[in-house]
């Protein structure tokens, strides 16, 4: 056991000194691009999403429910701004972490406005958190990458592939818990490799600080966020037994501190919890065919990254009420056996077979291929039965996946040689072909509503 532990140690001290060595191997005139250059992506990204996101309010996206792939962004907005709706156990706090700086703020600056005025200052405030939580993501991804062992040129171009993809420019454009949730499994990895050697109170209640938000924006992020943080605590040296009651004791932690700021915030939003029935929200999502959706969930990855079209389907919900626009986008679900789904197959194959060399090699970056591998799972596992429109919950999984990719060229060194023209070409055309799609998706709407107005 002692020499499985100093193997271990000697281990993580050979990848927390790969990690600082190719950072410090960065030419010393150049040492700047590794803090300008995420800046700058994360700065035009933070752009688009909020020219995106208004332009889609604009043209009343936000104003209904399952407009947008089954997104909430009508009660999302509320939750954000004001503190109502979204009080169910799946997004605890969602409501609290962000309407209640926001009072705070618009009752300073907006003191002597009507009620009316506050009310539509909040809603434009609570409109900037989403493209702030992708831009920071992208920031954070950029350094997780070149800590794993990318090239800077390599790592840019990754990190703009995450930035281009249809999850994060779709989700990240909108006011829901998706972009914030891909934050926090994004922040998770680089709080890991970071600090991969240092231990202390201070780096605890980082990881506990991280399972607070994590959880709070939604529950399941207790999963990620808790796996990571095992292998920090492992890849420092810990036992597994160690390991283990380290992550059920945070893992307690971070539920009590997070039911309590629900219990406090609902006291403060002055008893507007509109709490739903937990039963009957949880069995609403369940799906009818789990088999069906197991085998069609490859197809659910590539459209996270760069579906070929998005329909436009009947919204049974503006049946019912005559209000909002009479479709929903949509990902329609394809057979097991269609081609997108066996590209996704395909996809995840050779992810998988990367990693594992990786394995065989004892890289330091396999320890996070695999942590990628189980937060993939999963998700694959509980979107196989819960929630019907996959392509909705890929924030969960979407930056995983891109260090499985990350693995994927360190793993073979002819690949290597290529990396740079073969994720440039990846960046140009995940950019050109969801920049259309998202065009048409726009068009469709600027033309309903203009012909209804008309009408």
């Amino acid at each position: 056991m002692e020499r499985t532990t100093n193997s271990r140690r000697s281990s993580s001290t050979a990848a927390a000194g790969a990690a600082r060595c190719h950072v410090k191997g960065a030419p010393r005139n150049f040492k700047w691009l590794l803090v300008v250059i995420p800046i700058v992506i994360a700065a035009a990204a933070f752009a688009f999403h909020l020219s995106l996101e208004f332009k889609l309010d604009a043209v009343h996206g936000f104003d209904e429910f399952n407009t947008f792939f089954g997104a909430d962004p009508n009660k999302v907005i509320e939750a954000l701004s004001d503190g109502t709706g979204r009080q169910h156990v799946s997004h605890p706090n969602l409501p609290h972490f962000f309407s209640l700086p926001l009072r705070g703020i618009v009752k300073v600056f907006g003191a002597g406005r009507a009620a009316a005025e506050q009310e539509l200052l909040r809603r434009q405030l609570a409109m900037l958190i989403v493209p702030l939580a992708a831009a920071l993501q992208c920031f954070a991804a950029f350094r997780v990458f070149v800590r794993l062992g990318l090239r800077v040129a390599s790592a840019s171009l990754l990190t703009l592939l995450g930035c281009v993809s249809f999850s994060q420019l779709m989700f990240g454009s909108m006011p829901e818990s998706f972009a914030l949730s891909g934050l926090a499994i994004t922040l998770a990895y680089l709080l890991a490799l970071q600090f991969e050697k240092v231990r202390g109170r201070a780096q605890n209640g980082k990881w506990i600080a991280l399972g607070i938000f994590g959880a709070g924006i939604t529950i399941t992020n207790v999963l990620p966020v808790g796996l990571l943080y095992g292998l920090w605590r492992w890849r420092g040296g810990a036992r597994t037994v160690a390991v283990l009651r380290g992550i059920a004791v945070g893992a307690a932690v971070v539920f009590v501190a997070v039911f309590a700021v629900r219990g406090g915030g609902n006291a403060l939003a002055s008893g507007q919890s509109g709490v739903p029935t937990e039963s009957g929200y949880i069995s609403s999502f369940l799906v009818p065919d789990p088999g069906r959706h197991a085998m069609t969930f490859p197809s659910a990855i590539v459209n996270g990254l760069a579906p070929a079209k998005v329909w436009a389907l009947r919204n049974e919900l503006w049946i019912r009420r005559e209000k909002g626009y009479p479709f929903r986008f949509t990902m329609h679900t394809p057979r097991p056996s269609s081609g997108k789904n066996l590209l996704g197959v395909g996809i995840v194959v050779l992810l998988l077979a990367a990693a594992f060399r990786l394995r065989r090699a004892r890289h330091p970056a396999w320890p996070y291929c695999l942590a990628s591998m189980v937060i993939l799972a999963l998700n694959w596992a509980l979107h196989s039965v819960w929630g019907e429109e996959q392509f909705l919950y890929s924030q969960h999984w979407q930056f995983p996946l891109l260090v499985l990719i990350a693995g994927l060229f360190l793993a073979f060194e002819r690949l290597r040689r290529l990396e740079v023209p073969v994720l440039a070409a990846a960046v140009l055309y995940a950019g050109i072909t969801n920049t259309i799609v998202l065009r048409g998706v726009v068009s469709v709407m600027e033309s309903w509503l203009a012909n209804s107005v008309s009408g």
